[in-house]
């Protein structure tokens, strides 16, 4: 696992409850970006956090339904004053069209997992109860290459490769990342 922000590190799959969790005073931050879809504003955007030091833990980017926006979702760790610094010199960026920390506000947050682990007969029925309790669903059960797709919170996919990996050989680990939404009428939208 890569050293996280400023030499934090979390060990491989553990539970951590991350809106509460401090860091000192670094705290987890899910900030959602729109920014026009175009070549070079993803490199543009790392390249902020990564000339300041930071860590961006996990990213996803994809197009909205307007083809010229794309909705870019990253997780770092910062302070809230750090992070407020960053998102006022993300604006500045000519590629970014409208900024939220989701984690200043309600909101539903969720990652997906593609998990491909090796089985024997005997690991079959315990792999059922864990597949069961999770909702994962199986996309391919050959038992030499047995793979999954599971949704939910990041502490939940957590778990599940844990108790996954207990039971079966992992032998690959695939994870979209963060993705957040906020609650109720909040909409990041390109109208500012």
């Amino acid at each position: 696992m890569l050293p996280g922000l400023l030499g934090l590190q979390r060990p491989p799959f553990k539970k951590i409850d991350y809106f509460t969790e401090a860091c000192g005073h670094r705290m987890r931050h899910i900030i959602s970006i729109l920014l026009q879809n175009e070549a070079g504003a993803l490199t543009r955007v790392a390249s902020l956090f990564s000339s300041r030091g930071y860590n961006i833990e996990s990213l996803s980017v994809a197009p909205t339904d307007d083809p010229e926006l794309s909705r870019l979702t990253l997780v770092t760790f910062g302070s809230d004053e750090v992070i407020d610094q960053i998102n006022k010199q993300l604006f500045k960026l000519i590629d970014v069209v409208n900024i939220a920390d989701m984690t200043k506000g309600d909101h539903i947050e969720r990652e997906q997992l593609l998990l491909k682990v090796r089985l024997v007969k005997a690991q079959c029925a315990p792999m059922d109860e864990i597949i069961a309790e999770f909702n994962a669903d199986v996309i391919d059960p050959n038992l030499e290459n047995f793979t999954l797709v599971v949704t939910g919170t990041v502490s939940r996919i957590d778990e599940f490769v844990e108790r996954t990996g207990k039971t079966a050989d992992l032998l690959t680990v695939v994870r979209s990342g963060a993705m957040a939404i906020a609650r109720g009428e909040q909409i990041l939208s390109a109208a500012i």
